[in-house]
């Protein structure tokens, strides 16, 4: 979790209630101590060993959710209030608590919401994607991150697939090894991986660089940190994501209907 950072929009997909609890735990205390506010859209009884796990980790709850430090929200009273999801009026209400949170001091807003309300049949689920693509939009331009919940068996694999594509970033488990977690990062048609070197005891982390639908490593390495593999991967992204740009605009097809 620490790996994230400030603009991010992470799509999330864990398997296991005790996967979402701790992850989730983790992400509220990262933000805790950075001083951003920390909005938690959760089930009641989510929240309810989500407080224990904080707790556990030294946090006083009470105390942050008093300052208004911490939030905790209900997920059917937040996303469907009326028994419908409106994509308008949850993006309206994200821009508010952006503008809160700074006018409140916070260095920033850190919001994270079990999305499992739209696999129910309520009017308006089938937003979900164009409601994702706009908060995107707006967490990429303000002092904010968001971490969406993806329960792995509550949704069709396209869903998740398209779902993790309008992400800027993606957390999930590789393979069935336990431990192995692996951050997707995406810039245009580029993505890359971040994820603990195997056989190592923590002290050593792959990066991949590659593009979409092509088999060629673009880049790849391994240094000693997440944090560092991040900033190398996100470096290479950047590179072959302005040269594409550069070639597009060059292009001699450019305009003509015929670049594909």
């Amino acid at each position: 979790m620490s790996t994230l950072t400030r603009r991010d929009h992470t799509c999330f997909i864990f398997d296991s209630p005790a996967e979402q609890i701790a992850a989730v735990a983790s992400y509220v205390q990262e933000g805790l101590a950075q001083h951003e506010q920390v909005l938690c859209i959760q089930h009641p009884h989510t929240l309810l060993h989500l407080r224990l796990k904080l707790m556990e980790m030294g946090v006083d709850v009470a105390e942050q959710l008093r300052t208004q430090s911490l939030i905790f929200a209900d997920v059917q009273k937040t996303y469907l209030p009326d028994g419908a999801f409106n994509n308008d009026r949850m993006l309206k209400a994200l821009e508010e608590i952006i503008r809160g949170a700074s006018l409140l001091g916070f260095s920033g807003l850190r919001v994270t919401g079990d999305m499992s309300w739209a696999t129910t049949k309520a009017q308006g689920t089938d937003q979900l994607l164009d409601y994702e693509i706009q908060a995107e939009k707006i967490l990429s331009s303000n002092a904010a991150q968001g971490m969406c919940q993806y329960h792995r068996s509550s949704f069709d694999s396209s869903t998740l697939q398209k779902s993790a594509c309008v992400h800027s970033t993606a957390l999930f488990r590789s393979g069935n090894a336990r431990n192995h977690w692996q951050l997707r990062m995406r810039k245009g048609p580029f993505f890359a991986d971040v994820h603990l070197a195997k056989g190592t005891a923590g002290n050593a982390y792959n990066y991949i660089v590659q593009r979409e639908g092509a088999c060629e490593v673009l880049g790849i390495g391994q240094v000693a940190s997440s944090r560092m593999a991040r900033a190398q991967a996100e470096f290479l992204l950047a590179q072959y994501s302005s040269r594409d740009s550069r070639f597009k605009l060059s292009s001699p097809l450019s305009g003509t209907g015929l670049e594909n």
